[in-house]
């Protein structure tokens, strides 16, 4: 603080001396420090007056405006009073500050003075001092604010824990958040666990619902919503996610709208939204099982006139419920017509409080036309006073449960009726048959009239009936097919009226029958099902009817033709002897009523009581078996017999039977055997004339002895590695054995030459192809062996000898051999070289193949040699 120039004469004061000067500095300094040391008001009050009391030696006090005792202060100067003695001279020296006026007040002994500049120095000490307790008053009125406000924070931070709810203080302008304990609680954290600040929020997030959290955060920041809200899952510590309601609002903004300081709770609602979860499944579940049931809720409140509907009700009644408003008036509207006036006088004595019960069962007619029963009950709820409230009621859809009992009562005459006709088609005619079934449909229809009309063949062009029964005589409405005459039953109907429901009965793709009644109503599906059941069943009836008369007359037919039978013929039936004509019997050595109802085991020989029952297995499954089989049968007087037989399974009189033919086969089989005998001694005779004929090549050419043996060995090989059946694989064994035959009749020397023939030798041995089928053919084989011999010098590709044959024009066998002849040729000695050996004459083959030999013969040798080690047939050289 510096103090001015004062000019002390203006003011009377006494002349400035310069040690005044220097205390006036000295006053100042030393409460300026005061003023800056001291933070309590009315310590620092104290000291500043004590401070210049014993500096001007006087008693200092400083007084507020409006305090008691306070100096009256109409300047900023006062003039200093001058007595003199020991009389007191008071001096008050005014400050000016926020708060208002104080002055310092000083009362100096009369023998002290107080110059210009001393009183200057007070005077500006007055306000320094006003202004420093001002401030010192504001600072203690912030503290207790703060504390009021921080004991405040307190209080509702401790109610929101206490009711479950965390806090959070974000300061935008530090980028600070806050998370209160119980914030971090509800994440499983202790206080420690978590730092404040944003990353320990948006990470826990769950990903699904941090895009829309954070978009209802920043809607509220830009001020576009009042308030922060945002339900997401939010990670806990142990890895669970938790449902939270967080809440917020920008508490404080800055000049330009920006947001600075906002605060906001953290609310656990898992448990919550599991219960919304539940009731919002319970609602599902309750309007589930109402749909189920087709029983709907309602609820009629008496006060304000308001009907409140469940879907079920809307669904009944065939109303949008999202654009359909409830009233007692629009239900009344949708009540049949006929049943309005009786729900209406239910309705008032519910609402009149007659009765605490609503039930009532009608009609209603719903938007598209449709009719339904529903069966409505409510109960009145009341007040202690008596008077209504409201009803809380159902309505139960019972047209389905109204039709099934009036279904059940018709099903059960429509089925009294079934069992009438068939006992009375037992034991009356066909024309009795139809005029009952007239009859009962007339009652079962609720048109009250019925015709049946049955459709025969008759002559071509003619629908005149044959026969009628009732009064008049009613026409066919569909053409009949084939131009079958029609047999008419009518009762109670016109003769001219026509037949609105018509139903045609069907039977091997023809109309056999015309089922009809009178005027449609409205039970007219029912009326088209009873005449189609019952049609059915007459015709099912009429037809066993003129079944059972065919049968009897084919049974009879049967039994005049089977006895005349040559053969045995039976019935069997649970693998018991039906029945069996006198042929049959006559095998097993019995008369005919002898095995009817005898078990087929019995008369069967043990060894052949599996085929027997494999055979009616076969028959029960409805397996068809075709061929027969031979068995061996037990006469009566021990011996046995042998039977061929044939059988089938067929329906007969409602069940399976079968059907089948015997022959004694014993004289005709013993005849077989010793003719198969004599096949076998002729096979034998062949074989060793082929034999013989083979020792006599050997004998002519001992160099290529068991030549053609090894040859036949191979080929029947190679057949067998093609599929070839037994006796064709024998058959080549044969044609091997001789195919060289031929060369009988070239010179020994020429076949003994162990040198290269000369062309002319050569052309002489290629002559043993011909001679050899010329020897052969002669004989009556049953396979090709002539042929062979002729063809095994083939080739495939036509460059063989003798007649240059081309692929399939050469027969299989004389392929093969030729395979066989190149085969056994090379992997063995000559007189004129060494064996090449069996390799040698794969790679040959081989080579050929296609071309020179067949490839598939080829094919099969290889795979025979080196595929499955067959070797040559050393045991058989020679």
């Amino acid at each position: 603080m510096t103090l001015p120039p004062i000019d002390n004469s203006s003011h009377g004061l006494a002349p400035r001396e310069p040690a005044d000067e220097q205390r006036a500095y000295a006053l100042v300094e030393a409460v300026t420090s005061m003023c800056a040391v001291i933070a309590n008001r009315g310590l620092l009050a104290q000291a500043v007056s004590d401070l210049i009391g014993q500096h001007l030696d006087a008693r200092c006090t400083w007084v507020e405006e409006g305090a008691a005792g306070a100096p009256e202060v109409g300047s900023p100067w006062r003039e200093a009073l001058r007595h003199t003695g020991r009389a007191l001279m008071p001096i008050a020296v005014g400050g000016v500050g926020a708060r208002g006026l104080g002055a310092i007040h000083i009362e100096l002994g009369a023998t002290r003075e107080i110059d210009g500049l001393m009183l200057v120095a007070l005077t500006g000490l007055a306000h320094t001092l006003a202004l420093t307790l001002e401030r010192l008053a504001r600072d203690e009125e912030r503290g207790r604010m703060l504390v009021a406000s921080e004991r405040e924070a307190q209080r509702w931070l401790s109610i929101l824990e206490a009711a479950g709810h965390g806090a959070w203080e974000w300061n935008l302008a530090s980028r600070q958040i806050s998370y209160s304990r119980q914030w971090k609680a509800v994440l499983g954290y202790t206080e420690d666990e978590i730092e404040d600040g944003v990353d320990a929020w948006s990470p826990r997030v769950h990903p699904e619902d941090l895009p829309a959290a954070m978009e209802a955060l920043v809607r509220h920041l830009e001020g576009k919503t009042p308030f922060y809200s945002s339900e997401h899952r939010i990670r806990c510590k142990d890895g669970a996610y938790r449902w939270v309601l967080s809440l917020g609002k920008v508490v404080a903004r800055d000049a330009e709208g920006r947001p600075v300081f906002a605060l906001g709770t953290h609310t656990d609602v898992t448990e919550q939204k599991r219960v919304d979860a539940h009731l919002a499944e319970l609602e599902t579940t309750h309007a589930i099982a109402e749909s189920i049931a087709h029983l709907g809720s309602w609820r009629w409140e008496f006060g304000s006139g308001e009907v409140h509907w469940s879907a079920e009700v809307c669904r009944i009644f065939g109303v949008d419920p999202e654009h359909f408003v409830p009233s007692v008036e629009s239900f009344l509207a949708a009540v049949h017509g006929d049943d309005r006036e009786a729900v209406r006088a239910v309705l008032a004595a519910a609402a009149q409080g007659d009765d605490d019960t609503y039930d009532i069962e009608h009609r209603i007619v719903r938007p598209d036309g449709e009719i339904r029963w529903v069966h409505e009950r409510g109960k009145i709820a009341r007040a202690t006073s008596g008077a209504n409230l409201v009803i809380n009621g159902m309505v139960h859809d019972v047209t389905e449960t109204r039709r099934h009992q009036r279904r059940l009562g018709f099903l059960a005459r429509r089925a009294e009726v079934l069992l009438e006709l068939q006992s009375l088609a037992r034991e009356h005619s066909e024309r009795d048959l139809l005029r009952f079934a007239v009859e009962r449909l007339g009652l079962l229809v609720s048109s009250g009239c019925a015709r049946v009309a049955l459709m025969s063949k008759g002559q071509p062009g003619s629908a005149r009936p044959s026969a009628s029964i009732g009064e008049g005589q009613p026409s066919a409405s569909v053409q009949p097919e084939d131009g079958a005459g029609v047999v008419v039953v009518a009762a109670d109907c016109e003769a001219d009226k026509p037949l609105p429901i018509e139903v045609r009965i069907l039977d091997g793709g023809h109309v056999r029958m015309l089922v009809g009644c009178g005027a449609a109503t409205e039970d007219e599906d029912d009326d088209r099902e009873t005449l189609s059941v019952v049609g059915r069943e007459v015709w099912r009836l009429v037809r066993s009817q003129r079944d059972e008369a065919a049968r009897t007359e084919a049974e009879m037919k049967f039994r005049a033709i089977a006895e005349q039978s040559i053969a045995g013929i039976y019935l069997v039936s649970d693998r018991r002897i039906l029945w069996i004509n006198r042929r049959g019997a006559a095998i097993l050595g019995y008369a005919p009523e002898e095995l009817v109802g005898q078990p087929v085991h019995d008369h069967i020989a043990v060894a052949d009581h599996g085929l027997v029952g494999q055979r009616e297995d076969q028959h029960e499954s409805g397996e068809n078996v075709q061929e027969s089989v031979t068995l061996r049968a037990r006469h009566r007087d021990g011996h046995e017999v042998l039977m061929a037989v044939g059988s089938n399974a067929i329906a007969l009189g409602g069940r399976k039977v079968i059907v089948g033919v015997v022959q004694d086969v014993t004289e005709e089989r013993q005849a077989q055997a010793r003719a198969q005998g004599y096949l076998q001694r002729l096979e034998r005779s062949v074989v060793g004339t082929l034999e013989v004929i083979s020792r006599m090549m050997s004998l002519r050419d001992p160099y290529t002895s068991g030549h053609e043996r090894r040859v036949g060995e191979i080929a029947a090989a190679i057949g067998a590695e093609l599929g070839l059946p037994s006796d064709r694989c024998a058959g080549l064994r044969f044609a091997g054995l001789v195919h060289d035959v031929g060369k009988i009749t070239a010179p020994a020397e020429i076949l003994s030459k162990p040198g290269r023939l000369t062309p002319t030798e050569y052309a002489l041995i290629k002559t043993h192809a011909e001679h050899g089928y010329e020897i052969l053919k002669g004989i009556d084989f049953p396979w090709p062996v002539a042929e062979v011999a002729r063809q095994h010098h083939e080739r495939m590709d036509g460059s063989g000898y003798p007649d240059g044959r081309v692929g399939e024009a050469i027969v299989l066998e004389a392929r093969i051999v030729a395979v066989a002849d190149v085969v056994e040729s090379m992997a063995s000695h000559r007189p004129y070289r060494a064996a090449l050996g069996i390799e040698a004459a794969l790679a040959e083959i081989e080579r050929g193949a296609g071309r020179l030999y067949d490839a598939a013969v080829a094919a099969a040798c290889v795979r025979l040699f080196r595929d499955h080690g067959y070797t040559l047939p050393i045991a058989v050289r020679g």
